[in-house]
């Protein structure tokens, strides 16, 4: 099958919309998707998503998430499913944040993480560390992180 980019999805309310049912047509082609953009309201959108983004992504090298960062969530269990960790180059983070020491961020060049939800703040050290275990990591840019 041919690989395939998914760029400004965006869930906005029940899941049982027509604007909704597209995109997560387009997150049932997980296993397709090289490069993925999601913009997500909050909890309840997030819900949604997170069965599917709990899949295996083998192709996926840049994902784009943005959420309200007055969740304070943190994404748990993504990429994780069967066929391995997603070779993820690219990683951008607004209004959320992941485990930055999940497997699938080894392989990081560029991490933007934006506006880090108050619950998810890191200290100095913690940072350094994180940042230790991402040996190819070329690029980062925080934003309102601290």
């Amino acid at each position: 099958m041919v690989p395939i980019t998914v760029e400004g999805l965006g869930i906005w309310g029940s899941y049982a919309s027509a604007g909704n049912n597209v995109v997560m047509a387009a997150l049932e082609q997980l296993p397709r998707i090289e490069s993925l953009t999601l913009t997500l309201r909050g909890w309840p959108e997030l819900k949604e998503v997170s069965s599917i983004l709990s899949g295996a992504a083998p192709l996926l090298h840049t994902f784009r998430i943005s959420l309200d960062p007055s969740q304070a969530m943190l994404l748990e269990n993504i990429f994780s499913g069967l066929g391995g960790t997603p070779p993820l180059r690219c990683l951008s983070l607004t209004g959320c944040n992941v485990n930055l020491k999940s497997k699938f961020l080894h392989s990081l060049t560029h991490l933007t993480v934006d506006r880090l939800p108050t619950g998810c703040r890191l200290s100095v050290d913690e940072l350094i560390t994180i940042l230790g275990n991402m040996p190819q990591l070329g690029s980062i840019n925080l934003a309102s992180v601290s």
